[in-house]
């Protein structure tokens, strides 16, 4: 699944697949931030932010409803769509709108159960990303709550 989205998103935006693996990890590392809560954490900025029902499809067996870049930006909070695109070397519009149109399939893709885990996933992305190079740190570091 993971290669999936890393394609048609390359595709999509005419982005190079590494850098789009970047977004992708930068975006799953805040899902699994547990300065931010972690994946419930996550999940509740967007609902917090009135953007409950498309975290329910998301979630869900129903088809993934999209999400604007803007909606993203206002659920992260003011600058993360920045920082993100200071780390991997793209424009922020370019980040917010790649990073908004891969993360229903993401949020969907690791979800079990309409649940994101927080236990297993890291086994799960290492089965997404392999060996990603510096991308790991982004998301290990996260995982450790050092962002």
């Amino acid at each position: 699944m993971y290669e999936q989205i890393v394609q048609w998103a390359a595709a999509d935006f005419g982005a190079d697949p590494h850098a789009v693996k970047k977004v992708l990890g930068e975006l799953i590392g805040l899902a699994f931030n547990p300065r931010r809560g972690g994946p419930e954490g996550f999940l509740q900025a967007f609902r917090d932010v009135g953007l409950g029902d498309l975290v329910s499809s998301w979630l869900s067996q129903a088809e993934n409803r999209p999400i604007t870049a803007h909606e993203l930006e206002t659920a992260l909070g003011l600058g993360t769509i920045e920082d993100i695109a200071r780390r991997v070397s793209l424009p922020p519009q370019t980040v917010g709108n790649m990073a908004a149109a891969m993360l229903p399939e993401a949020v969907d893709a690791l979800s079990e159960q309409g649940v994101l885990p927080a236990m297993s996933v890291l086994d799960k992305l290492r089965e997404w990303f392999g060996d990603m190079g510096e991308g790991w740190g982004h998301i290990e570091r996260w995982r450790r709550g050092g962002m």
